[in-house]
């Protein structure tokens, strides 16, 4: 299709349209779509050459525009987005006297994060109340209904008084006025004669209704996608999403790719396997065109035998195995615990989103009590040793503000004259300094216990203390409170000096190339590796079947578990050689009971070296074998 051409102007307008998911693919995709073009026209005659121009944006930016360029249907000047500051001031403007209303305890930091992502769960989703509020989004929010209900109602009135437009805004409102104003939406469609959605099994109910509008009798839709990588069901990505497309649209043809041409036979049919467990995708038999492949399982009894194992496996591989190898995590928690082990170790890694090492808060507020003591006469660093004292935060700013006044900023020169403070306060303070004057001389193992035993009696303790009534996620974070003090203490606690600890600190936050990579499973899609090392194979972590179902109403449980099992197929179909199962003897998980029964020939690894050997099936997989047998019986 020619582009455009503005009359009397040398402007050229694409015909067609390239929508992608993920903003990083626009521009790739405009430049593989001219490549390719440019290949047709190097094969055929002059006068059957074909355009290479092409309109490649994700679906905000492009609503966006349009939006722009007729703002006045909106009634509005401009089409302003909201500054983040802006945002959070007015969400927190709006959430406080709510929580105050709603609960007793004081308010999470996180609370602001987390009703911005209920919204765009919601909006993204098209639900109503009743729909989103049944929803494993909101139901493993732990908020009241009313509470979260009231928020965004709030949010979303502020917005509109004070006509601002959120990102999830962008494309709500053009999908009303391609419903609502008719000149609008044959302005649009007569621009463009093809629409290609990238990644639809990422496109939201939301981002779908962009192409439902856009579909004309000149206007064509394609949309390439696979149901079976639809992983993102936290952002209100369903399968269903595109299930519903050849329902919706008009002259619909669906054409299935139905092979894998990444992985090795053995791969693929375990990948299968896990995908005959779900009911929610098109029904296509995935071929594989090279046989072969490795599926290998390493059992272990506990995390210090997990982590050795990982650190030796890794110590025997070549720079070249190391740089196509992946280290998986369900949850990214566990991943940082790997990272700073592998730093230790000195082997090199690359972190694609997880954690990295040495960045927790714990670590973070104690790196920053010692560097105040190295320091001394900064004061922005010296405002962190409250989480060593026995004051309150504001009466130790005061007290810094009170010597600011006077020029003191070396906490050696403070004055307390006007302050009434306790005598742990000066015991407490004359041993900091004590500390202070030798923190450059000796190794941080002579004085780091005394920092950690401050550290928790004035600061930890009423942080992370213990409550009646702790929900699931506040004691998940409270173990991991405990988990980062452990390692935090592991750092600090050698025979170092610290500025040698800060010299490590900077070294460990650097990337290395021609590194093993450490990923989450979701973080995975897309990618490909010669070896796939999954780790947290664990029945309670992945897939969690119990927990799903005893959290979710039928529906919602249903939707969760099949989400479950698009991720382990995701995971799985990452390997184009070697797929290496961890899991913990006590609580494997049911995946890997399947997946043994489907390689057939079952290796496990030992000290990095692949022997075969038969497994024995643990017993109290038994059960949740009845599940999945269910599950495959429906």
């Amino acid at each position: 299709y020619a582009p455009i051409t503005i009359e009397g102007t040398p402007i050229k307008m694409s015909r067609i349209l390239f929508l992608n998911y993920n903003k990083h693919n626009a521009e790739p995709a405009k430049l593989r779509h001219e490549s390719f073009v440019r290949d047709i026209n190097s094969v055929v005659k002059e006068n059957e050459r074909i355009s290479d121009d092409i309109e490649s944006s994700t679906a905000h930016a492009f609503c966006r525009k349009w939006l722009e360029r007729y703002s006045e249907k909106l009634n509005l000047d401009e089409v302003r987005l909201i500054d983040k500051d802006d945002k959070n001031s007015i969400l927190n403007a709006v959430i406080e006297p709510r929580w105050k209303k709603y609960y007793t305890d004081t308010m999470p930091k996180s609370i602001i994060t987390d009703i911005d992502s209920l919204y765009n769960y919601k909006e993204e989703s098209m639900l109503n109340w009743e729909q989103f509020f049944v929803s494993a989004k909101f139901i493993d929010s732990e908020l009241l209904p009313e509470f979260v209900k009231s928020c965004i109602e709030k949010y979303e009135a502020i917005k509109r008084t004070l006509k601002v437009f959120d990102f999830i805004d962008f494309i709500k409102e053009f999908v009303r006025l391609m419903k609502t104003d008719a000149e609008f939406k044959q302005t649009v469609t007569d621009r463009y004669n093809i629409v290609i959605a990238d990644e639809a099994q990422d496109f939201t109910a939301l981002m779908n209704e962009i192409l439902f509008t856009m579909q004309t009798p000149h206007t064509k839709i394609i949309a390439v996608g696979d149901t079976d990588q639809t992983i993102y069901s936290f952002r209100g990505v369903s399968p269903d999403n595109i299930l519903q497309m050849s329902k919706t649209l008009s002259n619909c043809d669906l054409l299935t790719l139905e092979t894998n041409y990444r992985c090795p036979s053995k791969i693929v049919e375990a990948a299968k396997a896990i995908l005959n467990l779900n009911i929610l995708r098109f029904d296509k038999e995935i071929k594989y065109v090279r046989e072969g492949g490795n599926i290998s399982f390493k059992a272990y009894s506990n995390e210090n035998e997990k982590y050795a194992f990982l650190l030796k496996y890794l110590a025997n591989r070549t720079d070249t195995e190391l740089e196509n190898t992946v280290i998986a995590f369900r949850n990214n928690d566990s991943s940082f615990i790997l990272a700073e082990e592998m730093y230790y170790a000195g082997i090199p890694y690359i972190l694609k989103d997880t954690n990295k090492p040495f960045t927790n808060d714990i670590f973070t507020r104690i790196y920053h009590v010692l560097d105040a003591l190295s320091t001394r006469d900064d004061i922005t660093l010296n405002y962190n040793l409250w989480h060593v004292l026995p004051i309150s935060k504001s009466t130790w700013s005061d007290i810094i503000e009170e010597n600011k006044k006077h020029r003191i900023t070396d906490i050696r020169d403070y004055r307390f004259d006007n302050f009434k403070l306790p005598d742990s306060f000066f015991l407490t303070y004359s041993t900091l300094l004590q500390i202070s004057t030798q923190i450059d001389q000796i190794s941080c193992s002579q004085y780091i216990h005394s920092i950690f035993d401050y550290f928790r009696k004035y600061y930890y303790n009423f942080a992370y203390k213990v409550l009646p009534g702790l929900t699931d996620t506040m004691k998940k974070k409270q173990e991991l409170a405990d988990l980062y003090m452990e390692r935090a203490l592991k750092f600090f606690n050698r025979d170092i000096t610290f500025s040698a600890a800060k010299l490590e600190f900077s070294r460990s936050q650097r990337q290395a190339t021609n590194a093993v990579t450490l990923s989450t499973f979701h973080a995975l899609k897309g990618l490909e590796f010669s070896t796939v090392i999954a780790v947290d194979m664990i029945d309670s972590i992945f897939p969690n079947y119990s927990k799903i179902e005893q959290l979710y109403p039928v529906n919602t449980a249903m939707e969760e578990k099949e989400s479950e099992n698009r991720l382990c197929y995701v995971l799985i179909t990452r390997a184009m050689e070697n797929l290496i199962l961890l899991y913990d003897e006590r609580n494997p998980s049911v995946y890997i009971q399947i997946l043994k029964d489907k390689a057939k020939d079952v290796v496990t690894l030992d000290d990095a070296i692949i022997n075969k050997m038969d497994i024995s099936v643990p017993g109290d997989l038994s059960s949740r074998m009845r599940f999945i047998n269910r599950m495959m019986s429906r």
